[in-house]
């Protein structure tokens, strides 16, 4: 493994049958920094959906002020922040964008590692879902439909969320409501915290004790955790003859944050063992730069979501 600055960050040049490869490095960004302005015609609501010893969790609701439908599709947000404190409103641009597309999306906070080690993500991102279910009505939710989106950390979440049992990393809050996850879409998130460092070249090493892996892992190296590791990478969930989501995975092939290949490992993994996967290299890409805030990517995950959020 050998360390570079992001600048001189070189290109992954794995190729793994069945990848696509996307091109949009010079398109001009859908989502460029500024203010944040909520649309008009847009509903946003801040809720509190949860009261842990340590914190209140809240999430932000997007959904059409007029309803033309009495109950709509469900994509659930998880902002990328290394498991340290979310931004909710990080994903607002792209959640409004949905929200024309049909769909009511929904920002989840959970606890972050300052306050809380593994599983707390994945167990409070699961009781906002169950939170959402439990109140489809009053949100106009359609529970059949629900897709589960992050990147990043939030990725490594998302993908948690939808390829484990809905029973798995879990509490007593909200117990005996369920849900199912159609799909999932994972924006270069970790997949297996014990091969962080097998990739070639990475900017900086998030496996080790004071990493953004470290801090949530209670503040120890991977490899002085190799059980808690294997409990927490999405891609020990996938096996063959079982019922899993259909995945999508995006990545740009010179990240320096999270290494290309651990999107490779978790898409040969899904496609080896028989899943549906589509898996997305944005070539040069960096870390949410060259093309993640694209009509290209906004396009992709439009076409994903038409195709398996079918009624």
């Amino acid at each position: 493994m050998e360390f570079f600055d992001f600048a001189d960050m070189p290109v992954d040049t794995s190729w793994p049958t069945g990848m696509k490869k996307l091109f949009a490095e010079d398109e001009e960004e859908l989502f460029p920094p500024e203010r944040i302005r909520f649309a008009e015609d847009i509903d946003v609501q801040d809720v509190i959906y949860s009261h842990k010893p340590e914190a209140e969790l809240h999430m932000l609701i997007y959904s059409p002020k007029e309803k033309t439908k009495h109950h709509y599709p469900l994509v659930v947000c998880i902002p990328g922040s290394g498991w340290h404190k979310q931004t909710l409103t990080d994903n607002y641009r792209y959640a409004q964008h949905l929200v024309r597309e049909g769909y009511i999306v929904v920002s989840v906070q959970y606890r972050h590692a300052a306050i809380a080690s593994m599983p707390a993500p994945i167990v409070d991102t699961k009781n906002a879902i169950r939170y959402l279910v439990l109140n489809a009505a009053k949100y106009s939710i359609d529970t059949q439909r629900i897709a589960v989106m992050g990147d990043s950390s939030g990725g490594h979440t998302a993908l948690m969320v939808g390829l484990t049992p809905c029973k798995l990393f879990t509490d007593d809050e909200y117990k005996g409501v369920y849900f199912s996850i159609k799909c999932v879409i994972d924006f270069f998130g970790p997949t297996n915290f014990s091969t962080m460092r097998n990739a070639p070249y990475l900017a900086e090493d998030h496996a080790a004790a004071d990493g953004s892996i470290g801090e949530v892992l209670g503040g120890r190296d991977v490899d002085e955790c190799p059980e808690e590791c294997a409990l927490y990478s999405p891609v020990n969930y996938v096996k063959e003859g079982i019922a899993l989501p259909d995945v999508m995975i995006l990545h740009g092939n010179r990240d320096g944050v999270i290494p290309f290949s651990q999107s490779v490992e978790m898409f040969e993994k899904l496609r080896d063992c028989g899943h549906f996967v589509e898996f997305l290299c944005f070539e040069k890409a960096a870390h949410w730069s060259g093309g993640f805030r694209s009509w290209t990517m906004l396009k992709a995950v439009r076409d994903f979501l038409r195709n398996n959020m079918k009624e």
